[in-house]
């Protein structure tokens, strides 16, 4: 989304503003996306608050949401490391039966 002249990822959803944090708290207005709280009760959360890849937050709302998209993202890692380990093991088997086929 369009944050002033530059883009900022947000979390998809929104999130009653009370429980966001100043710093990473964005709202919408007129399809614009600006720092700061709604001040209609619901905010946005910028993606660097809770990305899994930046720092732990101190926050404990985002810290909770940190720490659930780090298990997430390690499951998906795991899942693509097993289908590749089985793709390669697939691949190896029918290599060797086809030399069996072939008499080589």
């Amino acid at each position: 989304m369009a944050l002033a002249e530059a883009f900022d990822a947000v979390v998809p959803g929104e999130y009653p503003s009370g429980r966001v944090p100043e710093d990473a708290a964005r709202h919408l207005v007129r399809g614009r996306l600006w720092p700061g709280r709604d001040p209609g009760g619901w905010s946005r959360i910028r993606h660097r608050a809770v990305c899994p890849d930046e720092a732990m937050p101190e926050d404990p709302e985002l810290l909770a949401m940190w720490r659930a998209l780090r298990v997430r993202r390690r499951a998906r890692a795991e899942e693509a490391g097993e289908a590749a380990r089985e793709t390669r093991g697939a691949k190896g088997a029918g290599g060797a039966r086809e030399a069996e086929d072939t008499g080589a």
